[in-house]
């Protein structure tokens, strides 16, 4: 990609409202970080104080300077084999439902939605976990996000999977290279790592079978500075996706609105199936 941030406004006939759609790169700058470039944007064309940005500091040079994680128990995620159709194309689509309230334990229960459309008893979900949970002063925009793995299986209820999430996050649970248990990642020169990375994918793909179930993410309890001359009504984060999973999803609360972007590739997914998690999701509460 040419820019990691670009910007586009969007004006759709008949209709009054205007669309404002900003494209960050993943790999230097990840959910939070995009979310405190908009707060910027917003506060100077409201007229309100900025936040200084930035980018200095990497995921591993932050787990460097936190000795917890070093003496950690080391922690390994056994991946679960999903399969529901092979891949047979890249191209994405995107279902956008928008709920109006606030749901609480929102991760576990689109968790134990999704599982019950797996043929397995057990199926492995992916939650992103922002590390500035740990610093709340730090205004730093890189991608600083760590993998949290949680189980959920067909007995569970959504006490026991928002618990387990909660106790994971309390015990920092976070993996990373140096959590990596019986794999010495940091001491790998980074082709070694991308190789292993893609022959894994290559594997999964072969086997037309997939890491964790999904990867769901929270973007938090968003607001925005407004003036008389701009206000908005909605935001919503659309998830990009890779094959480590058949769905990529981001959850953005907003206005007494819960918006849950959900992508994956086109023909992947059957279409009654697809259509069946959404009405399970839109009836959430």
């Amino acid at each position: 990609r040419k820019h990691s941030i670009e910007l586009y406004l969007l004006n759709i006939k008949d209709e009054k409202r205007r669309y404002l759609v900003f494209k960050f790169f993943h790999g230097v700058i990840d959910g939070k970080g995009a979310i405190l470039i908009i707060e910027n944007f917003v506060n100077k064309i409201c007229g309100k104080e900025e936040h200084l940005l930035k980018n200095d500091i990497t995921d591993k040079e932050f787990i460097k300077n936190q000795d917890y994680y070093n003496k950690k128990v080391k922690l390994t995620p056994k991946y679960s084999l999903n399969d529901i159709n092979k891949i047979n194309n890249y191209k994405l689509q995107w279902n956008v439902l928008t709920i109006d309230n606030y749901i609480p334990n929102i991760v576990a229960k689109i968790s134990k939605i999704l599982q019950k459309h797996f043929k397995n008893d057990t199926v492995k979900f992916m939650i992103p976990v922002d590390l500035r949970n740990y610093d709340r002063t730090t205004k730093r925009i890189g991608n600083l996000i760590l993998p949290i793995y949680i189980d959920v299986n067909k007995d569970d209820d959504i006490n026991k999977i928002g618990g387990e999430l909660l106790l994971s996050l309390k015990e920092k649970k976070e993996l990373n290279m140096y959590s990596a248990k019986g794999y010495n990642y940091h001491i790998y020169p980074e082709k070694i790592r991308r190789f292993v990375i893609k022959k894994f994918f290559n594997y999964l793909r072969n086997k037309n079978k997939y890491f964790v179930g999904a990867i769901v993410s929270h973007l938090g309890r968003l607001t925005f500075n407004s003036s008389y001359k701009f206000n908005i009504e909605n935001i919503i984060s659309l998830p990009n996706h890779q094959p480590l999973t058949p769905f990529s999803i981001v959850i953005t609360e907003y206005k007494n609105k819960t918006n849950i972007a959900i992508c994956s590739y086109k023909n992947q997914i059957p279409k009654d199936t697809l259509k069946s998690i959404i009405e399970d999701m839109e009836g959430v509460e």
